[in-house]
């Protein structure tokens, strides 16, 4: 014998379930996860953006033979390996790094 079930606008859910979730989860907490998302996307938009171009403008430099712009102190191998986020995650170089894989 199976249980109980309730059909929602989304699919059946199990009753217990449900009410269960109705009694104990805030819906109010995904909300607050949608605030924190967006922080953190407007901090880092502009840090990966920064990046990213700071990365173009010294492949283009190497690869097409452009003329150097941006920092001349700045090295590939140097920007790969030290540029990371505060959580200690690895930053936009991975996205451009085959060397490891």
């Amino acid at each position: 014998m199976g249980e109980d079930t309730i059909q929602t606008p989304y699919g059946e859910l199990r009753a217990t379930a449900l009410n269960e979730m109705q009694s104990s989860f805030d819906t109010r907490h995904l909300l607050g996860v949608v605030d924190a998302l967006d922080r953190f996307c407007a901090q880092w938009k502009g840090e990966w953006r920064a990046a990213l171009l700071g990365v173009h403008s010294m492949a283009h430099t190497v690869i097409n033979g452009a003329p150097l712009s941006g920092r001349r102190d700045e090295k590939l191998s140097e920007w790969r390996t030290t540029r990371t986020s505060p959580e200690g995650r690895i930053g936009p170089q991975r996205m451009i790094s085959h060397s490891d894989e």
